[in-house]
């Protein structure tokens, strides 16, 4: 069950958010998204030390595997504001509000 958002008259894109948000209950993608991220993780805590410890910093093909790491996990930022939460207040029930959702994460990561 969906807690329901700020009403459409609120905001213009109330309605827009609506359609983007993503059940994590529901979601395949998200599943194979959160493997992604999490392979990516794995690979920063490998590489990333050896590469601080023993490799000169350069234009190569590390460098652009970096960006991509950097991309990858700039788009998961953004993925979060459009992931329906858990209400900790109702079980079972899901927050779609936008701006809570943005306050919670900012909370809970900064």
């Amino acid at each position: 069950m969906l807690l329901e958002g700020p009403s459409p008259e609120k905001s213009c894109y109330a309605e827009l958010f609506k359609t983007l948000m993503i059940d994590p209950t529901k979601s395949v993608g998200l599943v194979y998204w959160d493997i992604l991220i999490l392979t990516c993780l794995v690979s920063c805590a490998v590489v990333g030390p050896y590469e601080a410890a023993f490799i000169t910093p350069k234009l190569d093909a590390l460098f652009v595997y970096n960006r991509v790491l950097d991309f990858l996990f700039f788009c998961d930022m953004i993925l979060q504001f459009f992931t329906a939460r858990e209400d900790p207040t109702s079980e079972g029930m899901l927050v779609t509000d936008p701006v809570q959702i943005a306050r919670d994460y900012v909370y809970f990561w900064f």
